[in-house]
């Protein structure tokens, strides 16, 4: 039994040594899932900061109209309008050097009914402008039941409802997606070791002697799945630490998962390594299945 926790022993100090000399492996397993994190925690991090729109006012003629609709305008919190403006020539202008997200030109008049939406042509499907359009609508609405002496009577109230047992932000939802995509990334691209090895004829070599294969294997697993733990603490504690993101941890759940998903990527990196001739055709072929 000594005899065979040494060898275990051996082993795994042997694939540690191994991993840790392979750049690619940790690149793939560690540093892409945390380059990948960096990146979108700093673009969307901010996601669940309240909408803002830009937009300029146009208003050539004030009158009662156009005062009342600029007055409406000024009070609602996802519009903000940096330009008062007389003219709608300027308004074109700033929006063809997106200098604001839309332009919105009141009525000239008491006796104009139009209210003018001037977009950009590449951001018309955008979803700023379409909330900007929204709430010009609802505007205009509002102006036409004031015309008319009619009350609003219906009104949709908003509420949101999760299926978890907390509400997310982008950042948890973020930190947990990459915790499983570098666990599932270690598992595929942390074998290339082992390639090297049957291709120089090492794993011949070690079938002719006393070493118990049995313990190759389990030794080389045993350490896929501590690399797999170190993944999860540095992303955790990123994630954590520099993005504020929360980890709501059920721990049983946590530990089954982890389990099984670093145990199927780990097998799927096997079965790749058993069959690829050379480290590049291993390459390509567990990029292909990463993707």
């Amino acid at each position: 039994m000594a005899r065979l926790m040494n060898q275990f022993k051996q082993m795994f100090l042997m694939h540690l040594k191994i991993t840790f000399r392979e750049k690619q492996a940790w690149f793939w397993g560690l540093f892409f899932p945390v380059i990948l994190m960096v990146i979108f925690m700093f673009i969307f991090a901010d996601s669940d900061d309240d909408f803002e729109a830009s937009v300029a006012v146009v208003e050539e003629n004030p009158n009662e109209v156009s005062t009342a609709i600029s007055d409406q305008i000024e009070v609602i919190p996802v519009l903000n309008v940096d330009h008062q403006l007389e003219s709608q020539s300027e308004a074109e202008q700033l929006i063809k050097d997106q200098d604001v997200t839309a332009a919105i030109v009141l009525p000239q008049s008491e006796e104009d009914s139009d209210v003018l939406l001037l977009v950009n042509a590449e951001d018309e499907q955008s979803t700023t402008t379409q909330v900007v359009s929204g709430v010009l609508s609802n505007i205009v609405q509002q102006m036409n039941l004031q015309v008319v002496g009619a009350s609003e009577t219906y009104a949709v109230d908003f509420q949101t409802v999760t299926t978890g047992e907390h509400e997310l932000s982008y950042q948890d939802f973020l930190l947990t997606g990459l915790i499983a995509l570098a666990v599932a990334q270690g598992g595929l691209f942390g074998m290339i070791d082992l390639v090297d090895m049957r291709r120089k004829g090492l794993i011949k070599r070690l079938r002719m002697t006393p070493v118990n294969m049995s313990l190759f294997g389990l030794s080389d697993m045993m350490m896929r799945l501590l690399f797999s733990v170190i993944q999860i603490f540095v992303l955790a504690l990123i994630g954590v630490f520099l993005f504020n993101a929360t980890l709501h941890i059920n721990i049983l759940g946590l530990v089954v998962l982890f389990i099984v998903g670093a145990l199927s990527f780990n097998a799927i990196g096997y079965f790749i390594s058993s069959f690829s001739k050379t480290t590049e055709a291993t390459w390509a072929l567990r990029t292909f299945l990463a993707f």
